[in-house]
């Protein structure tokens, strides 16, 4: 996997942000890119992944059947890749509250930055990435969706 440019994922990160997406978009481009991890390009960019029919198949619970080989068709909907999303979001979920809430300390540290979120933001992703060993893309979403979550949410921050 490519080294993560630290710059480059916090540009990603924002250009993510500015698209004022909700959080079922965000689930299921998570979703999307996460059945391409068996299959990995060799150059992760935001929306493409290699997709196998293996990967398909894993991904919306169906079994090969044909005992023959014919043509697939498979549609996966956009509630099947939000499922999908949020199960990975769960899946590393601990290890991002173990970096930003324990690690560095959020809840002590979050009066710093007077609500810039974009501040708060360039500080978080380095700690994010050496938590986190995933392509970048998917890290990113995985920021996006760690703040609309809510930082004092993951960290259980008293008021």
């Amino acid at each position: 996997m490519p080294e993560i440019n630290r710059d480059e994922l916090i540009e990603e990160v924002r250009k993510l942000m500015d698209m004022d997406m909700d959080e079922d978009e965000l689930y299921a481009i998570l979703g999307y890119q996460s059945l391409g991890l068996e299959e990995r390009a060799t150059e992760p960019r935001l929306y493409s992944f290699s997709i196998t029919k293996s990967d398909l198949i894993n991904a919306i619970g169906l079994e090969e059947r044909a005992t023959e080989p014919r043509l697939y068709s498979f549609s996966i909907t956009k509630s099947d890749l939000i499922i999908k999303g949020k199960a990975y979001f769960e899946r590393y979920k601990q290890q991002l509250k173990e970096k930003i809430c324990d690690d560095w300390q959020y809840c002590k540290r979050r009066g710093e930055y007077n609500g810039d979120v974009k501040l708060l933001m360039d500080a978080l992703i380095p700690i994010i990435i050496t938590g986190i060993t995933l392509p970048a893309p998917l890290i990113a979403v995985l920021c996006i969706l760690t703040f609309k979550y809510g930082l004092d949410k993951l960290c259980g921050c008293k008021a």
